[in-house]
């Protein structure tokens, strides 16, 4: 069975690249996100020993405000553990990528396909949540990001299926689905 040529390489070869990438990239970010965690943490250390030392005397307006930063600090602790769950995930998904390339698993690269597509989707809400309210600047900014979004993403997914439709069709031309 001949493998489609996208580019200069196959599909399943570009599915293993994009999982490799993907695999790599997460786990980039994930390595970032724990030590923007650490720092959050060695923060909230610092804030909290100024809030005990402030003196009774103390004007409230410092107390609401200290109050404020605890609040943006709990929400951005969330958001960061949020963000480290979705790069463990986007890792979980590489390998899943990877294994049903290589072992020729069709449901593996639906199931990495069905996630890709959902993560395309989350990305560009991502995206415009950023760029409302912005300046025309910031919009084009969203624009040429969500036109990336959908281009890259878009790409990823179409060879994936591709793949899928070459290991399925193997299988029912009688060709071993195991690599």
């Amino acid at each position: 069975m001949t493998s489609r040529r996208i580019c200069c390489c196959g599909a399943a070869t570009w599915s293993r690249v994009i999982g490799w990438i993907q695999i790599i990239g997460c786990a980039f970010v994930l390595v970032d996100l724990i030590f923007v965690l650490a720092s959050l943490t060695t923060y909230t250390v610092q804030e909290e020993h100024q809030i005990a030392t402030l003196s009774p005397k103390s004007d409230l307006v410092e107390l609401e405000e200290a109050n404020n930063v605890e609040s943006g600090l709990i929400l951005s602790y969330i958001v960061v553990i949020v963000m480290i769950l979705v790069y463990v995930a986007g890792i979980a998904f590489g390998a899943l990528l990877l294994k049903g390339s290589y072992q020729r698993i069709p449901q593996y690269l639906r199931f990495w396909i069905i996630y890709a597509a959902a993560a395309t989707v989350i990305a560009l809400i991502a995206v415009v949540m950023n760029g409302v309210g912005g300046s025309s600047v910031s919009i084009a900014g969203m624009v040429i990001s969500a036109l990336f979004t959908i281009l890259l993403n878009g790409f990823c997914i179409w060879v994936v299926q591709i793949h899928l439709r070459e290991i399925e069709h193997g299988a029912s031309m009688g060709y071993s689905t195991q690599a």
